[in-house]
């Protein structure tokens, strides 16, 4: 892919690329503070630009003619990387509950480490469990399967454009 390509098709691009960075900051895994906002920010441009052929090539996206429809269009975007992010985060906690669960039986409920991804205090079983699905999430692939691929998918599934298209069969 070249710059002209890029450039050719930034409007399209920055509405992946808002939908990808508000996914990363939030998700887990990626929004600690101890990654550089600069690094997000790179990784978000990075995972755009590798998405970008595949959603031009698909053409689900219209571009709106006036600049508050795109504004509007950008807004929706965020949200759905808002959604998606949200549902990981369903997810860990579940582990992170459990954690706090099998502490309370076993006793070690008032021993609580400070979790600095979280950025809160949780027992000790909780930790253990957090990092138990976190390394299970990084070394079966799931960093390739469900962020390239769950990207991907996501635009394939649902587009802002698409729901703004069909509103009046919605109602």
């Amino acid at each position: 892919m070249t710059l002209d390509y890029l450039v050719a098709e930034a409007q399209i691009f920055l509405i992946i690329l808002v939908r990808i960075l508000v996914f990363i900051e939030i998700a887990p895994l990626l929004n600690s503070t101890a990654i550089p906002q600069i690094g997000k920010i790179g990784l978000a441009f990075f995972t755009a630009t590798a998405v970008l052929p595949w959603v031009v090539n698909s053409g689900v996206y219209f571009i709106p003619e006036t600049g508050l429809q795109y504004a509007f269009l950008l807004i929706g975007e965020a949200l759905v990387g808002l959604i998606m992010a949200f549902f990981i985060v369903i997810i860990m906690a579940v582990f992170q509950l459990a954690g706090q669960f099998f502490s309370t039986q076993m006793g070690f409920a008032s021993s609580q480490v400070y979790d600095p991804l979280a950025q809160i205090r949780i027992p000790l079983m909780g930790q253990f469990m957090n990092l138990t699905a976190m390394l299970i999430f990084l070394t079966s692939t799931g960093i390739q399967k469900l962020f390239l691929g769950g990207i991907y998918n996501s635009f394939r599934a649902v587009t802002v454009s698409q729901v703004i298209e069909n509103k009046d069969s919605v109602i």
